[in-house]
């Protein structure tokens, strides 16, 4: 999966999975929306190297969020 930043017609800023990704070809996915367009290219830019990461290293082991075990 790739991300890519686009302006909505609101003036802000979507973080939007690039259409080479969509399951389906007429529904584009959007993650988020921002006000600044720096954060979101700055998002876009953490999200799309941890994916290169993931991708260039498949046996590596990477850290997973721990479940909540005391039943709390």
């Amino acid at each position: 999966m790739r991300w890519e930043v686009k302006e909505t017609d609101d003036g802000k800023w979507g973080i939007w999975l690039k259409e080479e990704f969509w399951r389906y070809p007429d529904k584009p996915v959007i993650y988020s929306v921002s006000i600044d367009e720096h954060g979101a290219r700055q998002r876009v830019e953490w999200m799309n190297a941890e994916q290169e990461r993931f991708e260039a290293n498949p046996e590596e082991e990477f850290e997973k969020e721990e479940e909540d075990t005391d039943g709390v």
